[in-house]
């Protein structure tokens, strides 16, 4: 089955992947090609988040127009895939894989938690396969670091999506307060001046003890040692 979809090169078939479609050839126009058109979109996700992404606020920004960075992605999820893929790329594997499994694993969910914080959007869109060149480089390199290890292929994928699943918790929590304070436009102070009369008449009525322990000790906590800790 095919479908055309507006500003679509030819037939494209429903679900196909990004990468199983031919980009147009490259015109006069720098940066107009998908590694180009990812660079601009993730910057504009780190600004503004995914919700403040458009095909036009790209188009504008490289001085295009929608229908030429048509030609190129077919969606806005087309975009999203070509831009997780691009992060995906900024992980350092080298000297991956390494005669210590469990140190190159840890190497790859420190790589993965550091592009989360620098793109915070990252782990927001709705678990998707990662098909892309970079993600495939990334999971084949992640099943190599058992060599010399008794697991099976069955188990080596298990590991890894137990610390990718870990890491995107984490990290998600990490982010927490900041996108809270994106979403209301206020400062760290200001969010946490907003919310401390709230959490303060809750703890007050004593039915969450742990939960006041936890605050009263959350201002020393570090996310790094916390991170490194799951890890271990």
């Amino acid at each position: 089955m095919a479908t055309t979809r507006p500003g679509a090169t030819g037939k494209v078939r429903l679900g196909a992947p990004i990468w199983e479609h031919e980009p147009p050839q490259r015109r006069a126009s720098p940066g107009l090609g998908r590694d180009g058109i990812a660079d601009v979109a993730i910057a504009i996700a780190d600004d503004v988040g995914l919700e403040g992404l458009t095909i036009r606020g790209v188009a504008d920004r490289l001085g295009s127009s929608p229908m030429s960075l048509y030609r190129h992605v077919h969606s806005k999820e087309d975009l999203i895939d070509l831009m997780l893929d691009r992060v995906l790329g900024e992980h350092d594997l080298t000297g991956l894989p390494s005669s210590d499994w469990g140190q190159g694993l840890a190497v790859i969910a420190r790589e993965q938690r550091a592009a989360v914080l620098r793109h915070p959007w990252s782990v927001l869109p709705p678990a998707r396969p990662m098909l892309g060149p970079n993600g495939m480089r990334r999971l084949e390199t992640a099943l190599s670091i058992f060599d010399g290890a008794d697991m099976t292929i069955e188990g080596r994928a298990w590991a890894i999506g137990v610390m990718d699943a870990f890491v995107r918790g984490s990290t998600s929590a990490e982010l927490a307060a900041g996108n809270e304070q994106r979403r209301t436009g206020l400062d760290a102070q200001q969010w946490q001046r907003a919310v401390e009369p709230y959490v303060t008449r809750m703890l007050a009525t004593g039915e969450y003890p742990m939960i006041a322990e936890y605050t009263a000790e959350a201002d020393t906590a570090d996310p790094d040692v916390a991170f490194e800790a799951g890890i271990r």
